[in-house]
């Protein structure tokens, strides 16, 4: 049995990095906006068609299609700052009364004056106000929270809310180490974090693989492999789902960990299912081992148009770090052990 966990060193050796400097506008699914209950009840409906009875690829596949499906009709999918903190239904009455008042008003033949008029310039004048009330106690609350982080003495609290209010973007530069279009800035940023990957001693890495593949021959662990027992439970995966973060980017299957989370029930058993199946076969499915590299500057400060200014941020599938974190708890001893071992022949 082999199992191909994600690593850096495979993202950056077969993925090509998308740098968008001036790319189109990135859109998320707003899970806060969402109809939480129709998604979940479209997720039970597309997970009941599912049979896990093929290869783990293609059992993988459907699992992010009713996912993606369920998200599609249920989760709306815009800019970040497209909604507004502030705004509520009384908001959204007063401008739909305020746009209806106008276009009476426009077939009317825009009157001088009369009922009309009144009613129009009334109802636009209301929606106004209201939404300088609505703006200003946004600002307030803002206010209050930052004093409340600054009196419990929570900096990180604090310079968090300040960000999210006040901080301004990075604006990322068109060139980069003299280049301008996009995919040969991609392959510069992936040439260098390749770079970064690479062993400082073949001779030592040559070493250490071979003593890997040595314990790894004699490596036999006696619940693997036995068609019977499930070695990662459904509470176990209920465990890790729970430990996920919202609000997270998505991996390169644009599933996040509100798709998860905010399905039925089911979709975890589905998932026990699936990472049974994985350490049965001793295979992962292919698009674990890929993810997306996302350069982000060391020093915002320094020279932005330089590729060694650039650190890179993967972002792996949702999936994979739940199977990722389930065998991190399952063999938690086991690997505690080996990098005590490990540390004791090298010290």
């Amino acid at each position: 049995m082999w199992i191909h966990i994600t690593d850096t060193y495979g993202l950056c050796k077969n993925n090509c990095t998308n740098f968008k400097g001036t790319g189109p506008k990135v859109t998320r699914l707003r899970w806060d906006k969402a109809d939480i209950s129709s998604y979940s009840e479209l997720t039970r409906i597309f997970f009941n068609d599912i049979r896990l009875d093929t290869d783990v690829d293609s059992d993988y596949d459907k699992i992010i299609a009713a996912l993606h499906n369920a998200s599609r009709f249920c989760v709306p999918k815009c800019k970040t700052s497209f909604f507004k903190h502030y705004w509520d239904d009384d908001l959204s009455d007063l401008k739909m009364k305020s746009i209806e008042a106008n276009r009476l008003w426009i077939e009317c033949g825009r009157p001088r004056s009369g009922y009309i008029l009144q009613e129009k310039c009334q109802s636009k004048a209301v929606y106004k106000r209201v939404l300088r009330n609505k703006q200003r106690e946004h600002d307030i609350g803002v206010s209050n929270d930052l004093h409340e982080c600054l009196l419990n003495k929570n900096m990180d609290s604090f310079w968090r809310t300040w960000r999210c209010k006040f901080g301004a973007k990075t604006a990322l530069p068109v060139c980069v180490d003299g280049v301008s279009d996009c995919p040969s800035i991609a392959q510069i940023f992936a040439s260098n974090f390749a770079d970064a990957c690479k062993p400082n001693s073949a001779s030592r890495f040559d070493c250490l693989k071979h003593e890997f593949e040595t314990v790894y021959d004699n490596y036999d662990h006696p619940n693997v492999g036995d068609v019977g027992t499930l070695v990662i439970s459904v509470e176990f995966v209920e465990k890790c789902l729970g430990t996920l973060k919202n609000g997270k980017a998505a991996g390169i299957d644009g599933i996040e960990a509100e798709h998860l989370k905010m399905a039925h029930p089911k979709s975890i058993v589905l998932l026990c299912i699936l990472f049974n199946k994985m350490l049965l076969c001793g295979k992962v499915p292919e698009v674990c081992c890929s993810g997306v590299i996302i350069p982000v500057p060391k020093d915002k400060s320094g020279d932005l148009t330089n590729s060694r200014n650039y650190r890179g941020i993967t972002l792996s599938p949702v999936i994979s770090k739940v199977f990722e974190m389930c065998l991190l708890d399952l063999y938690s001893e086991l690997l505690y052990s080996m990098i005590c071992n490990l540390a004791s022949k090298n010290s």
